[in-house]
């Protein structure tokens, strides 16, 4: 089962900007339930910062941290070299 948490406008996950992103907290059971999720959300236009293991509730589970601009609807690029995220001129598609 997939657990998930969104944060609107809770800030860059580089700590770079304080406004205009939002984050996406979420746990799963499996690695491959996670990694599943991970695609459908690439959907939404959410990008992986993090993703690993976190001890929730005692045990060990497969988690991982997404993030975008805060109301994207299209592809984006962020680079720390640029400063701040561009959205990207083509739409990526994602195959789940």
């Amino acid at each position: 089962m997939i657990k998930e948490q969104v944060t609107i406008n809770c800030g860059h996950p580089w700590g770079r900007y304080k406004n205009g992103w939002d984050g996406l907290d979420l746990s799963a059971d499996t690695v491959l339930e996670l990694e599943c999720h991970i695609e459908a959300c690439k959907q939404d236009f959410w990008q992986v910062w993090i993703c690993g293991q976190r001890i929730i509730s005692g045990a060990c589970k497969p988690a991982a941290y997404l993030y975008r601009p805060t109301g994207a609807m299209k592809s984006w690029i962020d680079s720390i070299d640029s400063g701040a995220a561009t959205l990207a001129k083509s739409s990526v598609k994602c195959h789940a």
